[in-house]
């Protein structure tokens, strides 16, 4: 457990964090198992796999981190593609999250949800900021809040549609001093539980674009979450012997490969932004944006008829 008893910063969770992964890598063999973890060596399982099963070409219905495989398989592979439908937009160099991009997807949902949502937000973070709150459990077990533990609670409500509402339904309850779902976020967050070695091996491998690193960092301080959308990224895969993928992975794809990418409005993992800035490089390929969606793209029904119909031949001339 990590304590309960004081508020916990960042940089103590970052701690914790490399000296697990540390550990970790230090058991023999996993340094040679971590090594085959990066999306490139995954693109290159599929075209195994299709190999396998003599198929001409592969159409692909991928979401979230699905379709940064997919793109990657279509750059190395393009023969072997036949059609892309991505879910929830990954681009080549969209792993690590710009703060101003989740901020803008927060304004749209204050915009269209609760105008007052992130004035909210900002009164909490500030009182936070402040003064640590302790928040007593009804067994006693108690814990010390911190403004960052309101940055990572906003950021993971950002995933569904069904948490958003949630978080917008608790703010006004938090600024009356009833920290409940709060206090449950970062109980979890002290907690032990395993660590996926295979999921931070793939997104270090991944990383960034020295650019994008640059962004993340003017922009973080000025944003109302910071870097809690990306923690433990960049700061943890500088832990020695997690893969890390040459600069040409990260550059723009360029395809004639018919694609359809949809994006959420409500969405702060992959941006309506995203899908934009891969089809800008796709000659044959359309955005469509679904108001109100958050990262559960596949849930919606209108989606999966546009996707359906379109890997049966239907057209992704832009729209």
């Amino acid at each position: 457990f990590l304590p309960r008893e004081r508020a916990l910063a960042p940089a103590e969770l970052l701690a914790s964090l490399e000296a697990r992964v540390r550990a970790c890598l230090a058991d023999r063999g996993t340094d040679l198992a971590v090594s085959g973890l990066t999306t490139v060596e995954s693109a290159d399982d599929l075209e195994a796999l299709r190999i396998a099963l003599q198929a001409p070409a592969l159409s692909f219905l991928a979401g979230s981190y699905g379709t940064h495989l997919a793109l990657s398989t279509a750059r190395r592979h393009p023969h072997a593609v036949h059609r892309l439908a991505l879910l929830g937009v990954e681009g080549p160099d969209h792993t690590l999250k710009l703060p101003s991009a989740v901020d803008a997807v927060i304004a749209t949902i204050a915009e269209a949800r609760r105008p007052t949502m992130i004035d909210e937000i900002r009164r909490l973070r500030a009182r936070l900021e402040e003064e640590s709150v302790q928040v007593t459990f009804p067994g006693g077990q108690s814990i010390v809040l911190s403004a960052w533990d309101l940055q990572r609670w906003v950021a993971e409500s950002l995933d569904t549609s069904r948490e958003i509402d949630a978080m917008i339904g608790a703010l006004p309850a938090m600024l009356d001093g009833e920290y409940g779902p709060l206090a449950q976020s970062a109980l979890r967050e002290r907690m032990p539980r395993p660590l996926n070695v295979m999921n931070l091996a793939m997104d270090c491998a991944s990383f960034a674009s020295a650019e994008r690193l640059e962004q993340i960092r003017d922009e973080a301080p000025h944003s109302l979450l910071g870097t809690a959308m990306g923690f433990p990224l960049p700061d943890l895969c500088a832990v020695e012997g997690l893969p890390r993928l040459p600069d040409d992975f990260r550059e723009p794809l360029r395809s004639d490969v018919p694609t359809l990418l949809v994006a959420g409005t409500f969405d702060g993992r992959t941006p309506v932004r995203n899908a934009h800035e891969v089809a800008a490089t796709l000659t044959e390929s359309r955005v469509f944006v679904v108001e109100g969606a958050s990262h559960d793209l596949f849930r919606y029904s209108q989606v999966m008829d546009e996707v359906l119909a379109f890997l049966a031949g239907g057209d992704s001339s832009p729209e």
